[in-house]
């Protein structure tokens, strides 16, 4: 699609992706919650590269990474026997996001979810970034409304 190629993360990408890290930080509204912290991100980033457990796939245009997904994998705590994947975030560069970057890190997330044997997908969406069109597209693509998450900032005892 348009030229973009969906692939593992690598050590040449540590700095784009500590700039996607703090671009998402400030749009998901975590600023309220934490401070940015870029040596964190970039090590984070870096614990990703070839993990069996743990991915980041990136969206490359034009030799420039213009996107990102990351996911995790754990066993289910009421069934050993199945496992799911999660997404921990999926951020476009706003100015590619017609690209179609974004769908096909959405298929790269189900395809490497389906090869590591997870038995579901969790996506999740912002309530700072349009929730309502996301969901509308997570249905359309066989998503189920699933869980709602509520953050509260916990101040030192």
């Amino acid at each position: 699609m348009n030229g973009i190629t969906v692939r593992a993360i690598e050590k040449k990408d540590l700095d784009a992706g500590v700039l996607m890290g703090e671009m998402f930080f400030l749009a998901s509204g975590y600023d309220g919650l934490t401070e940015f912290d870029q040596d964190t991100t970039r090590g984070v980033l870096a614990s990703f590269i070839n993990a069996p457990d743990k991915t980041i796939l990136v969206a490359e245009l034009d030799g420039f990474v213009v996107g990102a997904v990351g996911l995790i994998t754990y066993q289910l705590w009421f069934n050993a026997k199945d496992s799911a994947a999660q997404e921990l975030f999926w951020w476009v560069h706003p100015e590619s996001r017609p690209s179609g970057a974004g769908t096909l890190l959405l298929d790269a997330a189900e395809t490497w979810s389906k090869y590591v044997g997870a038995k579901i997908l969790f996506m999740g969406t912002l309530e700072a970034s349009n929730p309502e069109r996301i969901g509308a597209m997570y249905t359309r693509r066989g998503y189920k409304p699933f869980e709602h998450l509520y953050a509260k900032k916990m101040e030192a005892a």
